[in-house]
C-alpha cells in the first residue's frame, strides 16, 4: 500500500507541474469520484 501511495504522490506531483491551475479541476474531480469513503474501502 506504501508502495502505491508513494507511486500516486509522485504522479501527483507532476501533474501538478504540468497542469498547474487546472489542478484543482483535477482534484475536485478525483474527489467527487471516489465520493465519501475517500477511496479507501
Amino acid at each position: 500500500m506504501t508502495e502505491a501511495m508513494t507511486l500516486s504522490a509522485r504522479i501527483d506531483r507532476q501533474f501538478r507541474e504540468l497542469h498547474g491551475p487546472e489542478y484543482e479541476d483535477y482534484e475536485r474531480l478525483l474527489d467527487e469520484l471516489r465520493g465519501p469513503n475517500g477511496g479507501c474501502d
